[in-house]
């Protein structure tokens, strides 16, 4: 039943740093996981909160806070916390949101609560002379 509340989805991607040949290193973006989403953006008292911060246009994305067994991990929060938020990004209809915040919702709100996570982004403008595909 909640599942049906996610009629989006997501994409985790992870920071990858290569090699350039020249001694540097290039950040590259690995696609590590595909989820279903409900993405509204930020209201109220956090949106505030968030432009005291200098966030503007802050959305959150409601995930299904259990991932497939295929990796390590054992919830989106444990892979999302295990390292530094910068090193995450979420794309979302042809849009790159970076990770401003990670929310774990208090137990005891609700039953169907215990499995959410709520991700906080801002959308990561494209480079200067980047062509999108689409």
């Amino acid at each position: 039943m909640f599942n049906d509340y996610l009629r989006d989805s997501v994409t985790i991607q992870q920071s990858v740093q290569t090699p350039d040949g020249g001694g540097g290193q290039n950040e590259t973006w690995t696609p590590i996981l595909t989820r279903p989403a409900r993405v509204s953006s930020v209201t109220g008292r956090q949106k505030v909160v968030y432009q005291r911060e200098g966030f503007e246009n802050v959305e959150r994305v409601m995930l299904d806070d259990s991932i497939p067994r295929t990796l390590t991990k054992t919830s989106m929060r444990e892979l999302l916390y295990a390292a530094d938020e910068e090193q995450f990004r979420l794309l979302f209809r042809g849009r790159t949101l970076t990770i401003v915040g990670v929310i774990q919702p208090s137990h005891g709100i609700h039953d169907t609560m215990a499995n959410v996570l709520f991700v906080d982004c801002v959308e990561t403008p494209m480079p200067v002379g980047h062509l999108d595909a689409t």
